[in-house]
C-alpha cells in the first residue's frame, strides 16, 4: 500500500510516517511526504496511492481546495483529514472524507481511521497470502490483488512484482493464479507471465508497465490478450 501526507509541518509529517509504520503491521507499505500542496498535485499522479492525509489548516491550497483538486482529476481515492482545529472538522463533511485524526489525539484517532481504512479496502479488494522463499527470509506477506502488477515464472520460482517496484518470490506455480477467482482482471502474456490488465498499455506486441518496463506478448496470445485489455479499458470507462 502507498500513503501521501501533506503538511505544511515538518515535525507533523514525521510523526505521521512514524505512526504508520508503527501502526501498519501486516502489510508493506510505502509512505511519500509532500510539505507544499503544489508540490503534491506536481507528483501524485506518478503514482498510485491507497490514501491521502491532508492537512486541512495549510497555506494555500488549504487540504479543502486539494480535495476538490483532486476530485476534479476523478480521483476516489480515500482522504483522511489531519488538523488541530475541532471546528473544521464539521466543515469537512462536504467532502466525504474516510475519517479525521485530530493533531492533539494523534496515534489514537490514526489507528481508528485505518481500521476503517483497511475494512473499506477489503470489502472490494481481495487479498492473498504471499510467503517468501526461505532464502530471502521467509516472510509472510498480505497483499491486495489490486497492488499486484504482474507473476513472473522463473527457474521454478514465482516472482510477485508489486506496483510499488517491490519483488516477493515464492515456491508456487503461476497456473495456481492464472485460474484463480482473484485473478480475474489478469491475464497471461506468454508462457511464463501473467499480467494485471490494470497497470498496463499495449504496444504492438508489447506490454508497457507504468514504470516503462517492456514485457513481450507470444505471438499466438498477442489477438487474446488485445481483447480482454480492450475490455478492461471499456469497463473502466463506463
Amino acid at each position: 500500500m502507498r500513503f501521501a501526507i501533506v503538511d505544511d509541518d515538518k515535525m507533523i509529517l514525521d510523526q505521521i510516517k512514524r505512526l504508520l509504520e508503527k501502526l501498519v503491521k501486516d502489510v508493506d507499505i510505502k509512505i511519500d511526504i509532500f510539505t507544499e500542496s503544489s508540490e503534491f498535485m506536481k507528483n501524485y499522479n506518478q503514482n498510485k496511492y491507497d490514501a491521502f492525509l491532508l492537512d486541512i489548516d495549510m497555506p494555500e491550497p488549504n487540504g479543502f481546495k486539494l480535495a476538490e483538486m483532486l476530485r476534479d482529476n476523478n480521483s476516489d481515492v480515500p482522504i483522511i483529514y489531519v488538523t488541530c482545529r475541532d471546528e473544521l472538522v464539521i466543515n469537512a463533511f462536504r467532502y466525504k472524507p474516510l475519517g479525521f485524526v485530530r493533531k492533539f489525539n494523534m496515534e489514537y484517532e490514526l489507528e481508528f481511521a485505518l481500521l476503517t481504512l483497511f475494512e473499506q479496502k477489503k470489502k472490494y479488494e481481495p487479498t492473498i497470502k504471499i510467503t517468501e522463499l526461505r532464502s530471502n527470509g521467509g516472510k509472510e506477506y498480505v497483499v491486495f490483488v489490486t497492488d499486484i502488477s504482474y507473476l513472473e515464472s522463473e527457474n521454478h520460482n514465482l516472482n510477485f512484482h508489486l506496483v510499488n517496484g517491490e519483488v516477493i518470490s515464492t515456491r508456487k506455480a503461476l497456473s495456481k493464479y492464472s485460474s484463480h477467482e482473484y485473478f480475474s482482471d489478469f491475464i497471461l502474456i506468454n508462457s511464463g507471465i501473467l499480467v494485471n490488465l490494470n497497470h498496463i498499455r499495449i504496444s504492438e506486441n508489447k506490454v508497457v508497465l507504468p514504470d516503462g518496463k517492456i514485457l513481450y506478448i507470444s505471438r499466438r496470445k498477442v489477438r487474446a490478450v488485445r481483447e480482454a485489455y480492450l475490455k478492461s479499458q471499456r469497463r473502466v470507462l463506463i
